[in-house]
């Protein structure tokens, strides 16, 4: 059971990690204004060039843990799984 949960967890932090970073890259590909906005004229609204580094801080928060899980479902030398 306890198995299962490990790697559901695993599972869905690593979904959100590869979400955080593919929302940190596409916001850091927009065109910013000298002041820092973007302006999107479909939806008339404005985005501030701060939030790349709230996007890429959760990014880095996510991925830690997600490694250290990762990093646990090595095989240990005796062969058995670190579980």
């Amino acid at each position: 059971m306890k198995k299962k949960y490990k790697i559901g967890f695993t599972i869905t932090l690593s979904i959100v990690t590869i979400l955080s970073l593919v929302m940190t890259i596409y916001r850091w590909t927009w065109d910013y204004n000298e002041s820092g906005n973007y302006f999107d004229e479909d939806s008339m609204t404005t985005y501030n060039d701060g939030a790349i580094l709230v996007y890429g801080t959760l990014t880095a928060i996510f991925l830690i843990p997600t490694l250290i899980l990762l990093n646990s479902f090595r095989n240990a030398p005796n062969g058995q799984q670190n579980l």
